[in-house]
């Protein structure tokens, strides 16, 4: 709220006699002035100097000219008074301009406008707001009006009290220039947050799917940069809109936003760039920055120690930038491909202060980009850690296939070579029950046979001599299956000449019982497959047609096998009595089936009563096969 101090002459007249700044005139045309070059700068150290005791300072070296001065005061307690000069030469009565201070940081400023003239005094204070339309600008933009009348020059002298970092940029606009400027800021700045906040629903959600830490982490990053802005940003400062009336929140936000920026940054990079296995040592450094951090945050929000806020910001800052640049390199050089993103992200930032400290220094000119280098340069970051967790999610993702892959093929080989040992296992104990077959039950059936031709049948009455005939038939039957059995059941063809062949000279053996004709059809030229299908085929063949003799009451048979596709097909058929659909599997079919599981294939049963009956298995067999 403006304020009209009446001043004796005897107060202005010293200032009068004194050496004074150029005036500055404001342009007709709608533009934004610098101040800074065209000011001087008195610095009060006791910090009690009046406006009085300031415009009675009559020694040249009392003020000191800025140019070529830093708008960057730095962290001294004394206070600082600006003086210049201005004068507005527009007859127009309608034109209203404002003296907008970007970026400063101050605990106080207080501007005092004084006509030379009359006499009379201006007071503003940051606070008071600028009014458009209905609604005052917020404080922090540092918006001072300035009521010049046409042809009127004014001496101002603006007052940076406190005893935080001192640095602002003072520039006068005309009003409704500086309305549409903060107004296009305000909209940006909402956009910023707005995409903060999405990019923090976005990062839960993919948290929510994947349980990937990455993405929580970086969450927590993106609110610590939301809390930040809200806590220090131009247009949607906390301290206005979110907490106006919290003097421990408006005191101790700056030590907290960089508590949380600090702490969350260090964890999210920490993890995200690896540490733990690319560098254990600057992972420890990592870990130590962060709890010095917070335990100085805890004794200044204690009030147990004493610290400039801005300083302690600014050195966290550049401790922070500093430490992520040589971590990302690190895990770069040592093979982390993801972590060139970090890298970039974290130089955009370094870009976005860069700028910023170039604008301050006035060797760039304001725009909307210089204005909003630091929001740009955030969201760069955002762009960047977007890309560095995808990148490190598609790595992760190839790991574990490859890794489940590995897994996969150990297990295959682990399995083919349970397999084998099955195999020789049941090749061994064939070998085995083939032997004693051969050796002792047949050679004991041999030695029966001979003892039954030892006996003088014409000793024997009828009777005898029929029963006779009988038991000699039948243990013949037996030492002619035996035999065929003992030599079947591991036949050496099947290990030397493959399937087909083994095929052939099984049926060939049956067919001299001329009750049932067996005919083969195998595949030219004969193809040989992998040890178990040849092996459990064959069981299957022999078992098939050992149920054909026994039961099928056939005439004739076919055994069919053919390749096709990397499918072994084999079809089984008789003209017998078939099966009836009431009838249990026995012990032979029910091998059948556990051998054709075991190959993993297919059996399917066509059987009507009368009709005979068909088998038709199919199995896959492996695509390396060989010709015999």
């Amino acid at each position: 709220m403006a304020r009209i101090i009446w001043f004796c002459w005897s107060l202005w007249l010293p200032l009068l006699a004194g050496a004074r700044p150029p005036v500055l005139v404001l342009p007709a045309a709608d533009t934004a002035l610098r101040v800074w070059p065209y000011a001087e700068l008195l610095e009060d150290p006791t910090q009690r100097l009046s406006l009085q005791e300031v415009m009675a300072q009559q020694q040249p070296s009392a003020f000191s000219s800025t140019v070529g001065r830093s708008t960057q005061l730095g962290f001294s307690p004394a206070d600082y008074w600006l003086r210049f000069r201005v004068r507005n030469d527009d007859v127009g009565s309608d034109r209203s301009w404002v003296l907008h201070i970007v970026y400063f940081f101050a605990n106080q400023l207080t501007l005092y406008l004084v006509d030379e003239t009359t006499g009379l005094v201006q007071e503003r204070h940051t606070g008071e707001g600028t009014p458009m339309s209905a609604w005052d600008m917020p404080y922090q933009e540092g918006a001072l009006q300035l009521k010049l009348h046409p042809h009127r020059t004014y001496t101002a002298f603006l007052r940076l009290a406190g005893n935080n970092s001192k640095s602002f940029i003072p520039m006068i606009r005309e009003r409704p220039v500086y309305h549409n400027f903060i107004q296009w800021g305000t909209y940006w700045l909402a956009i910023y947050e707005g995409i903060l906040l999405f990019s923090i629903v976005i990062q839960l959600i993919f948290f929510g799917f994947t349980k990937e830490r990455n993405f929580i982490l970086y969450a927590l990053y993106i609110l610590a940069i939301a809390f930040t802005v809200v806590q220090s940003g131009n247009g949607l400062p906390g301290e206005v809109y979110f907490w106006p009336d919290n003097d421990w929140l408006n005191r101790n936000g700056m030590v907290l936003s960089t508590a949380f920026f600090t702490s969350f940054g260090l964890t999210f990079y920490a993890n995200g760039l690896k540490l733990r296995i690319y560098s254990r040592s600057l992972f420890w450094i990592f870990c130590g920055l962060e709890f010095f951090v917070l335990l100085l945050t805890a004794l200044v929000l204690l009030d147990i120690v004493t610290i400039n806020a801005t300083q302690y910001t600014m050195v966290s800052a550049l401790s922070f930038l500093i430490l992520i640049l040589l971590s990302s390199l690190v895990s770069l050089v040592r093979g982390f491909k993801p972590a060139r993103y970090y890298l970039l992200a974290t130089l955009s930032f370094l870009i976005s202060l860069i700028i910023l400290s170039l604008w301050h220094q006035g060797l760039i000119r304001i725009d909307f980009l210089t204005s909003y280098c630091i929001p740009i340069g955030n969201l760069s970051e955002l762009v960047f850690f977007t890309l560095a967790l995808a990148d490190d999610y598609r790595r992760t993702q190839r790991h574990e296939r490859e890794s489940q892959q590995q897994l996969i093929e150990t297990l295959r080989e682990q399995n083919e070579q349970i397999t084998e040992a099955l195999l020789n296992g049941q090749t061994l104990e064939r070998q085995r029950v083939a032997a004693d077959l051969h050796d002792n039950l047949g050679t004991t059936l041999s030695s029966l046979n001979w003892t039954l031709q030892a006996i003088d049948t014409r000793k024997l009455s009828e009777t005898e001599r029929t029963v006779y005939q009988h038991l000699t038939q039948q243990v013949n039957q037996a030492y002619t299956d035996v035999r065929l059995l003992s030599h079947n059941l591991l036949p050496a063809e099947l290990e030397k000449r493959g399937l087909p062949t083994a095929l052939q000279l099984l049926f060939s053996k049956l067919n001299r019982n001329k009750a049932i004709a067996f005919t083969l059809d195998l595949p030219q030229p004969p193809p040989r497959y992998d040890r178990q299908t040849e092996f459990e085929v064959y069981s299957i063949c022999l078992e098939l047609a050992n149920n054909i003799l026994k039961h099928a009451q056939a005439t004739r048979a076919t055994i069919a096998l053919t390749d096709h596709n990397g499918q072994l097909l084999l079809a089984v058929s008789d003209n017998g009595v078939g099966l009836a659909p009431a009838d249990e599997p026995g012990k032979g079919l029910q091998n059948v089936q556990a051998r054709v599981t075991a190959l993993g294939g297919t059996w399917a049963v066509e059987s009507e009563p009368g009709q005979g009956t068909v088998h038709r298995i199919t199995v896959p067999v492996r695509t390396e096969a060989r010709v015999a």
